[in-house]
């Protein structure tokens, strides 16, 4: 068996063809426009509901939405990043917001009235 070489401006082999469905390592199995929709979705509500954390859930969203056609895998584990920063976020901006509620009740319940 002989092996020839290819034709001028023919791909040569092994190279991937512009188009074709990426084989790197982590990307089987990875359906990156739902990848990309998520990613989209919780940079939102980062930025919405994050509260003291925001800006890390918004710089992490964003890269992760920017990886997902060069390096799916990479960008799964940034989007998950993302999500619990966004949940961290809110469950201590809502801690923060009941804790001063508490501590206003108490304030204003000490301090009696002077009719």
């Amino acid at each position: 068996m002989t092996y020839s070489t290819p034709a001028p401006g023919a791909p040569t082999p092994g190279t991937p063809t512009p188009g074709a469905p990426s084989t790197a390592p982590g990307a089987v199995g990875i359906d990156r426009d739902k990848l990309r929709n998520q990613g989209i979705l919780w940079t939102i509500l980062g930025a919405l509901l994050g509260g003291l954390l925001s800006i890390p859930a918004l710089i992490l969203g964003i890269l992760g939405i920017a990886k997902v056609d060069t390096d799916p895998a990479g960008a799964q584990k940034l989007i998950k990043w993302t999500k619990l920063v966004t949940i961290i976020g809110l469950v201590l901006s809502l801690l923060f917001v009941v804790g001063y509620i508490i501590l206003m009740v108490v304030l204003v319940g000490s301090a009696g009235t002077t009719y």
